[in-house]
């Protein structure tokens, strides 16, 4: 790859090629389990694995990142472990050979995205170039695969696993072309996961984003049975993926520009704000058509959750947690995925899909009103422990107010 060395190109193409490999099969898998003949709540069971396997694993994943030789060789061995079971997926047998598979490559893939995005913020921070036009083309391949997925299961579900494979391959490849990153406590002390929350913010943030992981969860999960109960096909159901990438890239152009400008506070609860205001409209839709018009307005959703909080979280915490913060967000995810598949799955067994999404939509407005009154007590110095008041009062406050993104 011959380009000067202050291009981020290179990880553009990766994160390209990450976000064609990881989110896709997730996303496609419901469609597999359901014509297997799978029932709602199986299905969610199935798909609550994966970050209930994060929840466990990442804990230990992220700092084992930290204290590699080599992040990029770390994110080749565990990637290269999922690429294995993927293909004996479609030769598992009933509900519990596809849970045990299942679970085989969550452990080695739950890490991708943590150590992918610690290894892309570090060496942009290198070279001074911003995240969000490489965030912005794994919205390019998460767009250009779905749309090619959609028409490849409809000939043929099992075409899945081999896409996914081959995908990730090409990961393994991209990331050995991009400069070697190493964990920056392979060469220092351990650094425990308390000094991720220095920053009083992340306290607040990180438990918040387990909401907006369960809306993404429960309305991605169940938005291909939803689509075919009233009446759509799988390949329309790529491009609807496609068109929710595409919402993305008007926030992911102006990221920066955009969270300084509002500040990361009130950016993070519009995202809240919106996820609720989504799974209402649902209640409005009766066909196919009415499904593209809502992808459209993704952009508002998720990315503004999963971009924001991922760039603060490299910037607020030291070096020698720049995996682990990330694998704490990972974290989050899982909670909340977890909830949204699981919870999800048996609430519309027990009582439908759109009192389900209704539920969802009063989860995330009761849960803006909470987070509100916490900021506003924060704001006005009203709650705070013990430990924070015996350090610099006015720098906690500063932080916390929303009119800047970063100190």
């Amino acid at each position: 790859m011959n380009l000067k060395k202050d291009s981020s190109l290179p990880y553009g193409l990766q994160s390209m090629l990450l976000w064609a490999f990881v989110p896709v099969l997730w996303s496609f898998l419901p469609v597999y389990l359901a014509q297997s003949r799978f029932s709602p709540g199986q299905i969610g069971t199935v798909m609550a694995v994966n970050p209930f396997v994060s929840l466990i694993v990442q804990p230990l994943l992220g700092p084992a990142a930290d204290r590699a030789k080599s992040k990029n060789r770390f994110f080749s061995f565990m990637i290269l472990g999922s690429i294995l079971f993927i293909l004996l997926l479609p030769l598992a047998e009933g509900f519990k050979g596809v849970m045990l598979l299942v679970t085989v490559i969550s452990v080695f893939q739950v890490a991708a995205i943590p150590v992918s995005e610690s290894i892309s913020l570090e060496l942009l921070d290198r070279i001074r170039r911003p995240y969000g036009p490489v965030r912005l083309m794994g919205n390019v391949g998460f767009m250009l695969t779905s749309v090619a997925m959609g028409y490849l299961i409809s000939v043929n579900v099992n075409n899945l696993f081999i896409a996914a494979a081959l995908l990730g391959v090409l990961n393994v490849l991209i990331i050995h072309r991009l400069p070697l990153v190493g964990g920056h406590q392979s060469r220092k002390g351990k650094v425990g996961y308390r000094e991720v929350f220095r920053d009083v913010r992340l306290r607040v943030f990180v438990p918040l984003s387990i909401i907006p992981h369960l809306s993404n969860a429960l309305y991605m999960t169940y938005l291909p049975m939803f689509l075919m109960s009233i009446g759509g096909v799988e390949s329309q159901l790529g491009w609807i993926y496609f068109i929710m990438a595409a919402s993305d890239f008007p926030f992911l152009l102006y990221a920066e520009r955009i969270i300084k400008r509002v500040g990361i506070q009130r950016a993070l609860g519009f995202s809240v704000f919106s996820f609720g205001l989504r799974f209402l409209v649902l209640l409005l839709i009766s066909a196919p058509v009415w499904i593209f018009l809502l992808s459209v307005f993704h952009g508002f959703t998720f990315m503004i959750f999963g971009f924001g909080l991922a760039v603060y979280m490299n910037q607020s915490v030291r070096p020698e947690l720049k995996t682990t913060g990330q694998s704490v967000l990972a974290v989050a995810n899982s909670a909340g995925r977890i909830i949204g598949t699981f919870a999800g799955g048996q609430l519309i067994a027990s009582y439908g899909m759109k009192t389900t999404f209704v539920s969802g939509g009063i989860l995330c407005f009761g849960t803006l009103a909470v987070y509100s009154a916490v900021m506003y007590l924060l704001r006005h110095k009203i709650v705070i422990s013990a430990e924070e008041s015996e350090g610099s009062l006015s720098e906690i406050m500063d932080g916390i107010s929303g009119s800047q993104m970063f100190e």
